[in-house]
């Protein structure tokens, strides 16, 4: 093929299909065999780059690309075979626009590191409730003084509720928090003669930070468990738990 050295920054006013400029694009007249001739289109923005047949009776010479008499019918049917080679690749070979493929990288990069992060978050906090993580076991139970402090001090409660919160050792263990392949966040101790209340890691975060509303609803769950013992977790136990915990998140 013989392609004319023409080129000239958008002399029809055609629209890019892939990025809808309409300034910076060249278009070159090539001519092959029997005097066929094409079309090599480029866009200066976006990189597309377009190369298919002109249907151009009479037309026979690459100087007098720009001085055919251009109808508007030949125009539209120029933009139109740019659209549709655009359409084709497009639909075939998405992956090949420049721009397209920066961006679909950038997300699969994202999705990826998305991923490895919720995967690394799942298993430092497995780990967490394993205990194999460091924690610092004075700090936490400040925290939790702090959360029992605040509570008592709630217009959430009832007497007997009240009572218990103030009186019963509420402490933080680092006992394991798998029972009967469960994960347990507090037990009241009764159950096996003991006193004080037990909160376990599975209130908090492996980083330090209390699971608020699950702390709020373990300390009230097991002073429940305190005030009412006779209830054991029937649905009236699990319904003032319930009624409790959402006051007191209301009044945090």
């Amino acid at each position: 093929m013989q392609q004319a050295d023409i080129t000239s920054p958008n002399p029809f006013q055609l629209t890019c299909p892939n990025c809808q400029n309409t300034t910076s694009i060249s278009i070159n007249p090539i001519q092959g065999k029997d005097g066929f001739w094409f079309a090599s289109i480029d866009c200066h923005r976006c990189g597309e780059h377009a190369f298919f047949q002109m249907d151009l009776p009479g037309f026979d010479d690459a100087p007098s690309f720009y001085f055919y008499s251009w109808t508007e019918k030949d125009l539209a049917s120029l933009q139109q075979e740019w659209d549709e080679w655009v359409a084709l690749k497009q639909r075939h070979l998405p992956l090949k626009y420049p721009h397209r493929s920066l961006q679909n990288k950038k997300l699969n990069v994202l999705l990826i590191l998305g991923m490895l992060a919720g995967s690394l978050f799942f298993l430092l906090d497995q780990y967490h409730l394993l205990g194999v993580i460091f924690e610092d076991i004075e700090a936490r139970q400040r925290t939790l003084n702090q959360y029992v402090t605040r509570l008592t001090k709630l217009p959430c409660f009832s007497s007997v509720m009240r009572v218990k919160l103030e009186t019963v050792p509420i402490l933080y263990t680092t006992e394991s928090v798998y029972r009967n392949h469960d994960i347990q966040y507090g037990e009241t101790g009764m159950y096996w003669g003991e006193f004080q209340i037990k909160i376990h890691r599975s209130n908090f975060w492996f980083f330090g930070w209390p699971k608020k509303s699950r702390l709020i609803e373990t300390i009230i769950h097991e002073a429940r468990h305190r005030a009412s013992p006779g209830l054991g977790h029937n649905a009236r136990f699990y319904q003032l738990v319930q009624k409790d915990t959402q006051c007191a998140l209301r009044h945090w």
